[in-house]
């Protein structure tokens, strides 16, 4: 089974060395995404409802990238 590196420039690096996500077959394995605000790298205002809102914002990117979908 082939896999592939995903990457996007919508969301903000790790600060560790992993890939933002892997696509295997028609898997999409994503993985280490915080809650950060992508202009300013620091954890979104708001509490843990706003960091979780981020999170799912960098999901949908990544999955975008790799040619899925939150769906």
């Amino acid at each position: 089974m082939d896999k592939q590196v995903i990457h996007t420039s919508k969301v903000p690096p790790a600060r560790v060395p992993l890939s933002q996500a892997i696509k295997a077959g028609q898997w999409v394995f994503a993985s280490g995404q915080l809650g950060t605000d992508p202009e300013t790298r620091t954890l979104a205002a708001g509490g843990i409802t706003a960091e979780t809102r981020q999170v799912c914002e960098h999901l949908k990117a990544i999955l975008e990238t790799a040619g899925s979908s939150l769906d």
